[in-house]
């Protein structure tokens, strides 16, 4: 990347590959609450006059973003990094080693550090002038310190889980930031506009902006480190570790050190670390958390005392501890706790507290989030005379949980992690550490052990290294934002840190932890009165408004056919032809599909202690079988978009191959219920797709808990599930438009068998019905409230003898019922059911398949038409404020309130400077500060030098103050003249 400079009007050219991002500032009225401004243009670099830019001497790597410090924004961009990592080959990751601020307003800092640099920062006298003078001085130290990490390639605050469709897609980084990401998006502040400003381009621009990662960097920050391993034949292996520290704590104590909750339910020394593993043919993720007690705590007194203070009840705590759980639990999944505090002194009150408000968690947490004690010391874990002990007690944990296992091969996932380690220390540093590592340890050894591949020595010893520097590494973030002397006492940890200082330095450590923190706050623009730079797009923001108002010029309503089936297949691999359930009235022809999505529960038969799904066969299978089925007419009709399995819950989505271009934001997402029993055997799968850019879908298949008697269980999954399962920006199933959710929900008829079946063999299904536990939980409102059901007319789908029509002759002679269901919501009405049923002649099974057929309205955009429009309207904007060159000299000086609603009008450019107001009397209004009355169009007071215009020369810094002083020196001189004679600042 080339960073440019225009001097007159002063602005900067951010250019990677043929295109360029432009930035210049705006000035504002002085109103209170004004925000700082940019104009912001993204265009080819052929549209650029480079005659009036010249190249900054400086290496850039990327735009960490923009940034307001006393009165002037400034343009940071890093310009040192170095390698450290990679989870693939192709995908790098960098620790940033220096960056540089461009002032958008001025060339004064660039004298000042032009002078800094030939007089190098050794002085002390001058390091304090310096960063007296320079207001980024403080953010360019912490942001150069080695502990903030990005990648160009990939988005690497994103959980690593959650790319399997870039995988599958090869979609393009920062495509989607998840709310939660931004948990660890350290520079956000930063970057938030920039990141919308992204989202508004059209998809073309788009593409093009995210295309080499460099005009948008995230940061994390914490510790990054991959090593080379040999596990396979023909090919080194990478192993990498990604510990993100979070920075969105509040309140007392901030980030790091001994402190609790905040209101918004997130605690000081939070870190999600994942662990990596890729070879030739597959490639492994495993996600543990760590962080401090998530009660409202602190250490009475910090410096001197070890006592804990609780400043609040466990009743008045409890609203934020919920809320810390329900986060978890939306973006991991089950969450298993393992309180690692000692059982004596001020700790053993901490975790008696931890207990209670345990207890009274929210009942559907409740049913996501285990509680393990773990009271073994450090060293007798190190030792290994406990390490036995704490994996035995948690090792059926480890085995639910599982591990995300994506196979480069097959592409296509073989393992998933449905939940998540949550390791409580009382600092969350060296011991949190090492049970982590025991556990990624055994994770680790036993996926391996399941693809049949060696877990040497070698590869464990690389292993336990990572994790010895990764501890090593965020304990000196931690410890140096805490206290600038580490002493170490019989205490250790924070408490160490606290109490071992003397009163001696109390007020210097105080003094300067606040600096540090201060300096934390400015890049997370937590200071009073900090203010994010507002860019303004005036081209987009036009663009985007027309277009919204000639909507109907573009846009037309269409009624989509959609195929929905579910089918709890009990293992089975059917040979037969299962076109009478995908096709029931016997003609495809009149059945001609839009979407068709399959549910599958049982699709494969699970495997108690087996970490991954190494035997994918049974999903390829039923995966060949369906596009088989839809596409024996017509090779080329219906395309697999997207397939997702947890456990034995499977979904495909098939489109017709002409529209799937139509299908956009495609994510998946699942959620596992339940804390025992075989991991992964019930829970959800659910996608969220948006149909040609208007309509929000979301199709779920689930497998609620079994049982006769066993209601509660059925209406918790369900509020598991529907409260839990999240998509990007904080989405959930009430966030989309259409809802269509199906599968082996479990509930069963309360009659007797008999009854049941004299029922059944009249067909009065209208009386069966009435006993139907499920229409009992929606008619009291508990589960599914607002889903509708068409009305059941076929006979109970459960349980059968497999291959026979006959009703359970077993033992047990289940009462049959109405387990497989299909159930919808949508907004306005959008969606009709037009049948349902199921289909008896597919036998091998003991349940049977049904179906729901569908029609949807949904606005469907002409695409052509919209981009014709949109270029005519470009052309039209940009006509009025002129190519990228000219932008640089619109609107001088912006109102608050022309930039809430940015047009064009026939005054062209002048229409954004001071709103033109004519007095009664006919004269113009009083001249101000930043316009006079006798300057046409009341435009800036500025004064242009053509002179200046190529960047080779400046105003001779030596020319008298008075301008009508007699003087031999020249006007301007060359750049390189002027800073010699620069007057010193010192």
């Amino acid at each position: 990347m080339k960073v440019l400079l225009r001097k007159n009007p002063r602005s900067v050219a951010l250019v990677s590959g043929d295109y360029c991002l432009l930035f210049k500032s705006v000035r504002t009225q002085n109103h209170a609450n004004s925000k700082p401004k940019s104009i912001i243009e993204f265009v080819s670099l052929k549209h650029l006059s480079s005659q009036h830019f010249y190249e900054l001497n400086m290496e850039c790597y990327g735009l960490l973003g923009l940034i307001h410090l006393k009165g002037n924004t400034f343009v940071c961009v890093i310009t040192g990094k170095q390698e450290v990592g990679s989870i693939r080959p192709q995908e790098r990751i960098n620790v940033i080693k220096n960056v540089n601020f461009i002032c958008l307003e001025n060339d004064s800092f660039e004298y000042i550090e032009t002078k800094y640099n030939t007089q190098a920062l050794t002085a002390e006298k001058n390091i304090e002038i310096y960063e007296k003078e320079v207001p980024y001085s403080s953010l360019k130290r912490l942001l150069s310190s080695n502990s903030f990490y990005y990648s160009n390639d990939f988005d690497i605050i994103t959980s690593l889980q959650h790319r399997e469709s870039s995988y599958l897609r090869k979609e393009k980084k920062f495509r989607m930031i998840l709310e939660y990401s931004k948990n660890f998006l350290w520079n956000n502040f930063m970057v938030g506009e920039l990141i919308n400003f992204k989202d508004h381009l059209t998809p073309q621009e788009r593409f093009l902006f995210e295309e080499r990662g460099e005009f948008l960097v995230c940061i994390m920050r914490g510790y990054v480190q991959s090593v080379n391993c040999s596990i396979e034949t023909n090919g080194d292996s990478l192993m990498t570790i990604i510990s993100k520290q979070n920075c969105v704590k509040t309140g007392k104590g901030h980030l790091f050190g001994p402190w609790g909750l905040d209101d918004n339910g997130n605690t000081s020394n939070f870190v999600q670390s994942t662990v990596s593993l890729y070879t030739k043919n597959t490639i492994f993720f495993y996600n543990q958390i760590r962080g401090n007690v998530p009660l409202f705590w602190s250490l009475e007194n910090q410096l001197l005392s070890t006592k804990i203070d609780f400043p609040r009840s466990s009743e008045s705590s409890q609203a934020a501890f919920d809320k810390y759980f329900d986060i978890l639990c939306q973006n991991f999944g089950n969450v298993h706790i393992l309180d690692g505090l000692s059982e004596r002194g001020y700790q053993r009150e901490l975790t008696e507290r931890y207990k209670e408000s345990f207890r009274n968690l929210d009942d559907v947490l409740r049913q996501q989030v285990t509680y393990n004690e773990i009271n073994f010391p450090l060293d007798s874990l190190k030792n290994h005379t406990a390490d036995s002990k704490l994996l035995k007690a948690i090792n059926d944990r480890i085995v639910d949980i599982g591990a995300y296992c994506y196979s480069l091969k097959e592409q296509t996932s073989i393992g998933k992690q449905s939940g998540i380690f949550l390791t409580n220390t009382f600092n969350s540093l060296e011991k949190a550490n090492y049970i982590q590592q025991m556990i990624s340890n055994t994770v680790f050894h036993a996926c391996l052990t399941d693809l049949d591949l060696n877990y040497s020595n070698e590869i464990e010893a690389k292993h336990n290294e990572l994790w010895h520097e990764n501890g090593q590494r965020l304990q000196k973030i931690t410890l140096h934002a805490m206290s600038s002397k580490h002493t170490k006492n019989k205490q250790g940890g924070l408490v160490g840190v606290v109490a071992g200082v003397s009163k001696k330095y109390v007020s210097s450590v105080v003094q300067d932890n606040k600096i540090k923190e201060h300096n934390v706050d400015k890049l997370l623009g937590r200071l009073n009165g900090q203010i994010e730079v507002q860019l303004i797009d005036p081209i987009h923001d036009f663009v985007t408004n027309e277009l919204r108002k000639k909507k109907n010029e573009f846009t037309s309503q269409r009624t989509l056919k959609i195929f929905t089936g579910t089918f709890n297949i009990n293992g089975e691999l059917y040979e037969g032809d299962i076109k009478s359930w995908i096709y029931p009235l016997d003609d495809s022809a009149k059945e001609n599909y839009d979407v068709i999505a399959i549910g599958f529960q049982e699709i494969i038969s699970l495997s108690a202690g087996k970490m991954i799904n190494v035997d994918s066969k049974n999903r390829q299978f039923w995966e060949k079988k369906l596009l088989f089925t839809v596409n024996r007419n017509d090779p080329n009709k219906y395309t697999m978009l997207w397939v997702s399995q947890l456990g034995g819950i499977c979904l495909f989505l098939l489109v017709k191959t002409t529209a799937k271009t139509r299908i956009t934001d495609i994510e998946g997402t699942l959620k596992k219920t339940g804390l025992a029993g075989i991991a992964a055997n019930k829970g959800a799968v659910a996608i969220s797709f948006t149909y040609s850019s208007t309509t929000k879908f979301a199709i779920v298949s689930s497998h609620l808990a079994a049982g006769f008697h066993n209601v509660v269980e059925r209406h918790q999954d369900y509020k598991t599930i529907a409260k839990g399962m999240s998509f990007a920006r904080k989405r959930t199933l009430k966030d989309h438009d259409i809802v269509i959710w199906m599968g082996d929900f479990n509930y069963r008829i309360e009659l007797t068998n008999e009854d049941c079946k004299r029922l059944i063999e009249e067909k009065n299904y209208r009386k069966l019905y009435e006993y139907d536990q499920l229409n009992k939980q929606m008619a009291e409102g508990h589960a599914f409230p607002y889903y509708d059901e068409m009305e059941l007319n076929f006979a109970p789908t459960y349980k059968f003898d497999n291959g026979t029509s006959r009703y359970d002759t077993s033992e047990k002679q289940r009462v049959p019922a109405w387990t497989d269901r299909i159930l919808s919501i949508s907004r306005g009405k959008s969606l009709n059911q037009i049948s349902y049923g199921c289909v008896p002649s597919i036998k091998f099974s003991d349940h049977r398949p049904v179906y729901g057929v569908f029609k949807a309205t949904v606005d469907v955009i002409d695409e052509e038409i919209k981009n014709k429009l949109t270029a005519e309207l470009y052309e039209e904007m940009k006509h009025k404020i002129g190519d990228a060159n000219d932008i640089l000299f619109y609107g001088d000086i912006i109102n608050e309130q022309d930039t809430a609603n940015m047009a064009p009008s026939n005054s062209g450019a002048n229409n954004y400077v001071d709103n033109e107001i004519t007095l009664a009397h006919g004269l113009p209004p009083p001249s101000s500060e930043h316009t006079k009355w006798w300057i046409d169009g009341r435009q800036s007071v500025r004064v242009h030098f053509p002179e200046l215009d190529d960047g080779k020369l400046m105003v001779n810094p030596n020319l008298p103050s008075n301008p009508f002083e007699r003087t031999k020196e020249a006007d301007f001189v060359t750049i390189e003249e002027g800073l010699k004679e620069y007057p010193s600042e010192s």
